[in-house]
């Protein structure tokens, strides 16, 4: 299996990759959907990412059990994920985001370690439908965990109902429209929405900082509010707080009245937008999956 292929390419979790593709003598490249990582950025992961798979980066016995039981499992050069991901890294690794956001980019050697931006490309989600929305448009849409939540979104409603917005309000397909109560007038509420489409519109993003969605919105040039939940996200939501990107929110602290007026200071304040326009720029330019595609076909001619 594999001794036919010309190359393997592989997601930052699928540990064996490297250790795979020299066993089969063929050539690997590695691309990450979130920061890119080392032992330094791991740890901080653990200790805000929440009780979720990067808490194991908090508790240094299971942190080495863990590693040595993939260790054993799958072939690892190293019996530590840290040292695995790496000490044994291919030649190419590709990020999606732009290297200004990426944090402590200064610890990765630019010849391996490549920056393309988001990944967008055509989908076939449909045309939506705008017209009976003013400016300036708050989109919400906060991932599968807190898409759960018809209390985050009642509070949502109470904070932006009877203002001078739109809001548009993807609620996912576990809370049902009837658990929000009345729905004012300045709101749209859907199960999902074309998120590409709307960003291009939306003055501001209120979203959990999933890294597909953040990079999405450097992009489209739309200031944020992150109210993360766990793994990478509060990271990500400290980055874009420190970059001017937008705010952060903590979960538990956030009710409507904060909500509101977090959102009215960014809609009021262009320094946001500003910031944003050197990062919508970087993005558009990076390239994406064309990029990746590009760099890899290049490499292989070298074989």
């Amino acid at each position: 299996m594999g001794k036919n292929f010309d190359c393997l390419i592989y997601e930052m979790l699928f540990l064996p990759g490297k250790s795979l593709a020299d066993r089969l003598g063929i050539p690997a490249f590695r691309v990450f959907s979130t920061f890119t990582l080392n032992a330094k950025i791991l740890n901080d992961f653990g200790k805000t990412g929440g009780w979720y798979m990067t808490c194991i980066f908090r508790y240094p016995l299971l942190y080495k059990v863990v590693s040595r039981v993939l260790q054993r499992k799958f072939h690892l050069r190293y019996g530590n994920i840290a040292k695995e991901m790496t000490d044994n890294a291919p030649k190419l690794n590709f990020t999606y985001t732009i290297k200004e956001f990426q944090i402590y980019s200064d610890e990765f050697d630019n010849s391996r370690y490549k920056y393309v931006g988001a990944s967008i490309g055509s989908r076939n989600e449909g045309r939506f439908d705008f017209s009976f929305m003013k400016q300036p448009i708050i989109y919400i849409s906060l991932g599968t965990l807190l898409n759960t939540s018809a209390k985050f979104f009642r509070k949502c409603i109470e904070a932006f109902q009877n203002q001078s917005v739109s809001v548009i309000m993807s609620i996912g397909n576990v809370v049902k429209l009837e658990q929000l109560g009345k729905i004012p007038d300045n709101f749209f509420v859907y199960p999902f929405v074309p998120q590409l489409e709307v960003l291009q519109k939306a003055s501001l993003f209120i979203t959990h900082g999933g890294m597909n969605s953040v990079n999405e919105a450097l992009y489209y040039g739309t200031p944020m509010i992150v109210i993360p939940v766990g793994n990478d996200q509060p990271t990500v939501a400290r980055q874009i707080e420190t970059l001017h990107l937008g705010k952060y929110m903590k979960r538990k602290d956030t009710d409507a009245v904060s909500l509101r007026l977090t959102a009215m200071e960014i809609l009021n304040n262009n320094n946001y937008k500003d910031t944003l326009k050197k990062f919508q720029m970087k993005s558009q330019a990076a390239g994406g999956n064309m990029e990746i595609a590009r760099q890899i076909l290049a490499e292989l001619d070298k074989y």
